[in-house]
């Protein structure tokens, strides 16, 4: 039985006494558990406060429901923690926005 969380942010502690901030790859993973069609759930996802995915569909982006989908974000600039936050759309307010995982890679 698969446990689904309903959040509207994440925080990742990378550093605990960070003095400097460091870049890092974000790969956001994707899939449309509820196999609804294009349209139906569109959201937002900001990382480190920047809006990186604006109206983003994960069925339409990943060509229907059920197929997995990874956006990377290059050069994210993190001191101590990493905060992805995930919004409906204005278009779809009711829309509950999805995350299946987050990977970190240090850049430097």
């Amino acid at each position: 039985m698969a446990l689904a969380l309903v959040i509207a942010s994440l925080t990742v502690p990378l550093a605990k006494d960070a003095r400097r901030e460091r870049a890092y790859t974000v790969r956001l993973h994707f899939a449309e558990p509820d196999r609804l069609p294009p349209g139906k759930r569109v959201f937002d996802v900001a990382v480190q406060g920047r809006t990186v995915l604006k109206d983003f569909d994960i069925s339409k982006e990943a060509g229907g429901p059920g197929r997995a989908l990874v956006k990377e974000v290059r050069g994210v600039k993190v001191r101590k923690e990493l905060t992805v936050t995930l919004r409906p759309a204005a278009a779809c307010p009711d829309a509950v926005p999805v995350l299946c995982g987050v990977e970190i890679v240090a850049e430097e």
